[in-house]
């Protein structure tokens, strides 16, 4: 969608509430909420025309059906109707297309409910369960995964060093070229067991994105939102799946939830015979990347923000991750 399109959408529903992200615009109504694709190409994804959206609108439906099938409820067009951009309108000319969905509370969702320290045993528990049971149902990807995305990831928050120095300290510049170096020597030293891991089926077209701000807890966990647009970015090992919430999870300082989690889903995966999935050296280093990753994601975003004097608040509990995850590797 184009931002002046999306401007006009907006004007429609003066009522809705309105949210925006790097790729996508959101519109939510009491009962429902509409996601459309921005009009943008990216390192990592391609929305530039209206055929790219609309079909990454159905891979979005079909792929996080998968999980919340009574959220995920259809594509709809979002049209022009009496000088009007509408949604789900069957007269006028079609502009793009939304991906209609359930509205939740989102006072349910699992990173909120973290915040007021309302996150239990059990919710840990059923989680575990809802995504080993996925997990144990998800295609197996056959194709083999390059470390290169990895080493790729790890190299790009490196030339992102100078900026850490300036503004968060030298000790945390040094986290950065410490865990590039380990990531490099581990690549290296572990090629084999990640073509083992391919071949043995533990790479899996899963959610790509599991973390808690993608997971409402309800009576049964409602996990959405998964990757679609990038197929590389959700076709992975069901180990780095679960590090992304494992490392979410103590960036909290739930440290305790994290262990609870990756226990009570080893058993669930061993209770359905899937026994290859653990891996210590292998988990530790997937948190590593994925604290990586959110890293580079904070730092871009406030480097956008053009602050003089920004809030590293939330990058800097990443970076000790970070630091811890390097140590327990050496």
């Amino acid at each position: 969608m184009k931002p002046e399109e999306a401007r006009q959408l907006k004007q429609s529903y003066p009522e809705a509430d309105w949210h925006e992200t790097h790729i996508s615009y959101v519109l939510m109504t009491d009962e429902w909420a509409y996601k459309m694709m921005k009009s943008v190409k990216l390192d990592f994804l391609d929305f530039s025309t209206q055929e790219q959206r609309k079909y990454n609108c159905e891979e979005e439906l079909r792929l996080n059906r998968r999980l919340a099938p009574d959220v995920y409820r259809a594509v709809v067009p979002v049209s022009r109707k009496d000088n009007k951009v509408v949604l789900e309108s069957e007269e006028g000319d079609v502009l793009d297309h939304a991906v209609k969905m359930k509205r939740l509370d989102e006072q349910r969702l699992m990173s909120i409910l973290l915040e007021k320290q309302q996150v239990t045993d059990r919710h840990i528990k059923q989680l575990a369960e809802v995504v080993a049971e996925f997990h144990d149902q998800a295609a197996v990807v056959h194709q083999q995964t390059s470390p290169s995305a990895f080493a790729d990831n790890f190299n790009e928050l490196a030339e992102q060093a100078n900026w850490v120095k300036e503004h968060i300290g030298t000790d945390y510049a040094d986290i950065i070229a410490k865990a590039v170096s380990l990531s490099d020597q581990f690549l290296q030293e572990n090629s084999g067991l990640l073509q083992q891991r391919q071949e043995a089926g533990l790479v899996r077209d899963v959610h790509g994105d599991l973390h808690s701000h993608n997971i409402f807890l309800y009576d049964e966990p409602i996990i959405f939102d998964g990757i679609s647009f990038n197929d590389a970015l959700r076709q992975i090992d069901l180990l780095n799946e679960i590090a992304f919430l494992c490392m979410d999870l103590e960036a909290r300082k739930e440290l305790a939830l994290s262990r609870l989690f990756y226990d009570h889903y080893m058993l669930q995966m061993h209770e359905r015979s899937i026994e290859q999935v653990e891996h210590k050296a292998l988990f530790t280093y997937f948190k590593l990347y994925r604290a990586n990753v959110r890293v580079k994601v904070s730092v871009i975003d406030a480097q956008e923000k053009k602050e003089e004097t920004p809030d590293v608040s939330e990058i800097k509990p990443y970076l000790e991750l970070m630091r811890k995850y390097i140590s327990e590797m050496k």
